[in-house]
């Protein structure tokens, strides 16, 4: 109730903005109120056993049926979130499993980072069982944000789940960095395997502004793909590498 007084008053002084739960509250608080004192309507006890999405918003203020998947990959996108995950293909053995980070200007490696230095293998367990199961990893998931000048990778496995920040500058008016994927990532012993670039814009001479074209879904030895990189002035480039095991 307070939150309904406190709402009133501040639409009558003008101090208010549209928030929907206090909308579908007032709105709830309103139908009840007048359906009670109006009909006599009796209150009584009774099981709800309308869906949950029914219960969650119960009025459809966010018209949910209407909403797909694609729309809110749209709307992390311009909030500067992007999922990416990536099929290694299928284990048979233990092997090392490395994640590696490659920074190039102008087309030459200035840094390398090992950001994760373990082996293919997770355990997971059966409710029902007194014992865990070892098998191995067929994914990677990386999570993106983009925050000014830091741009946020959260890597997730079955085993793993851990941060890693790539801090940028932007050199030239309007330059922009964008996200790219590799479509084959299957695991190969002892090669590198690409997974995604952050890159950057480049500038145009002959328009004069920044551009960033050209292949969508990276390919290794793709011309297209190798094209758009000669063109960054600077990108990196997120791979991972399995090795034989050897006991550390």
């Amino acid at each position: 109730m307070s939150l309904i007084l406190i709402s009133i008053d501040n639409f009558v002084k003008g101090d208010f903005e549209l928030n929907p739960l206090i909308i579908k509250i007032l709105i709830s608080f309103f139908c009840f109120t007048t359906l009670t004192l109006g009909n006599g309507i009796a209150q009584e006890f009774r099981s709800d056993n309308r869906s949950q999405l029914q219960k969650e918003d119960d009025i459809n203020i966010y018209k949910s049926e209407n909403i797909s998947s694609l729309d809110l990959l749209q709307a992390l996108e311009i909030s500067g979130i992007s999922i990416h995950k990536y099929n290694l293909g299928k284990f048979t053995s233990k092997c090392h499993l490395y994640i590696l980070v490659d920074e190039y200007t102008n087309g030459e490696i200035v840094k390398t980072d090992t950001i994760l230095n373990e082996d293919n293998t997770y355990h997971y367990y059966l409710e029902s069982d007194t014992v865990y199961y070892i098998d191995y990893i067929d994914q990677i998931k990386v999570i993106s944000k983009l925050e000014d000048d830091i741009l946020k990778l959260q890597f997730v496995t079955y085993a793993q789940d851990f941060l890693y920040k790539i801090k940028y500058k932007l050199t030239e008016e309007g330059q922009f960095f964008k996200l790219r994927d590799f479509k084959e990532t299957k695991w190969a012993l002892n090669r590198k395997i690409p997974l995604l670039v952050f890159a950057s814009s480049w500038r145009d001479v002959k328009y004069n502004y920044q551009r960033f074209c050209g292949v969508v879904n990276l390919s290794v030895g793709d011309k297209d793909t190798k094209l758009l990189l000669n063109r960054s002035p600077k990108y990196f480039e997120i791979y991972y590498k399995v090795v034989e095991y050897k006991d550390k």
